[in-house]
């Protein structure tokens, strides 16, 4: 009986460890970003030829869908072949600044950051940047 208890419990504790191992592994390689009032929401995804795509949701519908996304320079080509080099994790920043025509002058919001960095087939790195917060997203290279 000792023995099955003994069997039991280092599974229940191997469970437990890859179970935490898998979901911090799945957040931090996590190439999305969801606003705080999660309302609005960017995914990046691969496919397999290494293919840059995005999708934009708001309150779960699909705003624009799954669109191609990619940089091609006279140097180097950020179409295919990409592969995921690091994901940042969320970063919160304020923004405060004053318009110059508009009824509410001052803005003062804070957006949630985060970086993809992608390499291509050439060892050429590219970032994008995501930025979510309750009025929309954005993203740039």
């Amino acid at each position: 009986m000792k023995t099955i208890l003994t069997k039991l419990s280092f599974i229940a504790v191997f469970t437990w460890i890859s179970m935490l191992t898998t979901s911090c592994t799945e957040q931090e390689q996590s190439m999305e970003l969801t606003s705080k009032s999660g309302l609005n929401k960017i995914v990046l995804s691969l496919d397999e030829n290494g293919s840059l795509f995005y999708e934009v949701q708001r309150n779960g519908a699909s705003l624009i869908s799954k669109s191609p996304l990619g940089l091609k320079t006279a140097s180097s080509d950020y179409t295919t072949g990409l592969t995921v080099v690091e994901v940042s994790e969320v970063k919160e920043k304020r923004e405060h600044y004053e318009l110059v025509v508009a009824n509410s002058k001052q803005i003062d919001q804070v957006l949630d950051h985060r970086s993809v960095t992608f390499k291509n087939k050439a060892g050429d790195s590219l970032i994008i940047d995501l930025v979510a917060s309750a009025q929309g997203v954005a993203f740039r290279y």
